[in-house]
């Protein structure tokens, strides 16, 4: 004889599962992947899955004209680069009207994927949240980034992509704090 089990009885079974996954060694496929959240360290491949990688939250002071944030973000093989850009996470302070720039390489302070664009133009602040990337978001005065002619947007290898950030000006810069971000798509 069979017994016959409630809806009560499903939903109350349903609810009450783990709803956490050990994915060790496991390959996910399909086309989306959603949730709240991963963490720790996490590699997705698969050709046509897109992925935003950033890097650790970076403090911002300089005394005088240089970089005061150097940031890498590594990619996996085969990425094609979609956008790039920074989030301000903590207020910057400058001592005097100044100009920050932001530019992306393939090298520490290069301009092979974005030519340095103006994040700050003769300001003495920028608050956080602001983000300034290629696909949308702008800094001070409607400067954008953008990507460079002939920019080298795919690597059949992963690869370390830098966004500096340069205070232009001899005045110096306190507070801030900001992160670096790709976006990027494997297509092979």
């Amino acid at each position: 004889m069979s017994r016959r089990v409630g809806l009560a009885r499903i939903e109350s079974l349903i609810e009450n599962l783990k709803r956490s996954l050990t994915l060790t060694s496991t390959t996910l496929s399909g086309e989306t992947l959603s949730g709240n959240t991963i963490t720790g360290d996490t590699s997705i491949t698969g050709t046509g899955v897109t992925g935003l990688n950033r890097s650790d939250e970076t403090p911002l002071t300089r005394t005088g004209a240089g970089i005061m944030g150097a940031m890498e973000v590594s990619i996996p093989a085969g990425a094609l680069i979609i956008d790039a850009g920074v989030v301000i996470s903590d207020n910057i302070a400058i001592g005097g009207s100044s100009t920050v720039t932001v530019r992306v390489g393939t090298g520490a302070d290069g301009q092979q994927i974005c030519a340095a664009a103006n994040l700050i133009s003769s300001a003495t602040a920028e608050t956080a949240g602001t983000v300034m990337n290629v696909i949308g978001a702008k800094g001070e005065a409607a400067a954008t980034l953008a990507f460079a002619a002939q920019a080298p947007m795919w690597s059949s290898a992963a690869r370390t992509i830098h966004i500096t950030m340069r205070n232009g000006d001899a005045e110096n810069t306190t507070g801030g704090k900001a992160y670096a971000f790709v976006r990027f798509m494997v297509i092979a």
